[in-house]
C-alpha cells in the first residue's frame, strides 16, 4: 500500500507521462488531436490539484513544491 507522499508522487508521474503524450499527439497528429488533447489537460490539471491537495493535507509537501506552485501562479 502507497503512503500518501507516494501517492502524490505516483499522481506526479502520470501527469508527466501524460505532458509526453501531449507532445507526442501534438507531433504526430496535429490539430486534428485537439479533443483528445483537451482531455488530457483537464486530467493534467486535476492531478496537478489533486497531489498538492494530497500532500498539503498530509503535511508532505515539499519546499521546492511549494516554491514552484507560488513562482508558476505569479506567472500565470
Amino acid at each position: 500500500m502507497l503512503n500518501p507522499k507516494g501517492i502524490a508522487d505516483l499522481i506526479t508521474l502520470i501527469r508527466v507521462l501524460m505532458g509526453v503524450f501531449l507532445a507526442w499527439l501534438g507531433f504526430n497528429r496535429g490539430p486534428e488531436s485537439l479533443p483528445q488533447a483537451i482531455v488530457v489537460m483537464t486530467l493534467c490539471w486535476a492531478g496537478d490539484f489533486l497531489d498538492g491537495k494530497i500532500a498539503r493535507m498530509t503535511g508532505t509537501s515539499s519546499r521546492f513544491g511549494v516554491e514552484f506552485w507560488i513562482r508558476k501562479g505569479y506567472w500565470l
